[in-house]
């Protein structure tokens, strides 16, 4: 099972920041054994220009999924998921 969370709309230090505070909310949480943050630096803003930086939960086990994307907003953004359909190893 994979969980990652993608990070979007925030310049690199405060994502790093975020980055980190994830990792230890998630860090005693059975549901996220194998969780990847993932930084883009992409720009999100609404037609007002104004930044909307988010969160995405891209995940294809979907037990726990509303625990997981509840803790996500504790963290003050807006949270998408997305069903991931397939994850495949690299192989050896």
């Amino acid at each position: 099972m994979r969980n990652l969370v993608e990070i979007h709309g925030l310049e690199l230090p405060e994502a790093h920041q975020v980055r980190r505070r994830i990792f230890k909310k998630f860090r005693e949480n059975p549901l996220v054994k194998h969780l990847v943050v993932e930084i883009f630096t992409t720009e999100s803003e609404d037609r007002e220009k104004r930044a909307k930086p988010y969160l995405r939960l891209v995940n294809m086990c979907q037990d726990g999924t509303p625990l997981i994307i509840n803790q996500l907003l504790d963290f003050g953004f807006d949270v998408y998921h997305v069903k991931l359909n397939g994850f495949y190893l690299k192989k050896k």
